[in-house]
């Protein structure tokens, strides 16, 4: 969990970007992504050979498109009922063919 990575990063970090870690791995459990991920730009600053924080840019990154993405289908359901079961049906159709191909 949060704790075992907080307790791995002690060995990774320069002792100034301590701080920063915490709030970053704080802001990752509160599932706060985009302040998470600013964070982690001033960590890298601080440490730029911080590989852990590096591969969460990358996770933080994909986590924070698909919110955008869902935070926009939502908007479009809620704009239209029957946009959004169309869009679901046709999805489902798509994902149908996919499996038949393979």
């Amino acid at each position: 969990g949060i704790n075992a990575e907080l307790h791995a990063l002690n060995g990774f970090i320069m002792s100034d970007s301590l701080p920063l870690l915490q709030e970053f791995l704080m802001l990752i459990q509160q599932q706060d992504f985009h302040k998470a991920f600013l964070l982690s730009a001033a960590i890298l600053r601080t440490d730029p050979d911080n590989n852990l924080v590096k591969e969460y840019q990358v996770v933080l990154k994909r986590k924070i498109l698909q919110l955008r993405e869902h935070e926009n289908d939502t908007e479009s359901e809620s704009n239209g009922d029957s946009d959004g079961v169309a869009d679901n049906d046709e999805d489902e159709s798509s994902e149908d063919e996919s499996e038949s191909s393979n």
